[in-house]
């Protein structure tokens, strides 16, 4: 149980990313496994683009699950992505350079 304030206030960030279309349901499922890292969004089924949101706390447990299954999910990042981070390739030495 929380106990402060603090522990409570774990804003939300927001990725978006493209799929193959046939992916999404993998990518769903994948991310269900990780209970609370991350709840995704499907935008445009067509395109295959998402978003997730996640706690800004579990951002670095993230980045490693998106190295992980960028080959196996076909992952690329969407324009509009905010952080800088996210437009680098998710291969896990640039996340270790960045995060």
């Amino acid at each position: 149980m929380p106990t402060s304030r603090s522990e409570c206030d774990d804003s939300l960030q927001r990725l978006c990313l493209r799929t193959r279309p046939e992916r999404i349901a993998r990518f769903r499922f994948l991310l269900e496994g990780y209970d609370g890292l991350a709840i995704l969004s499907t935008l445009d089924a067509a395109t295959g683009l998402v978003r997730l949101l996640f706690p800004a706390s579990r951002r670095t447990e993230l980045l490693e699950f998106l190295a992980a299954m960028e080959t196996e999910l076909d992952l690329t990042p969407a324009p509009g992505n905010l952080d800088e981070v996210f437009d680098l390739s998710f291969r896990k030495n640039e996340i270790k350079k960045h995060v």
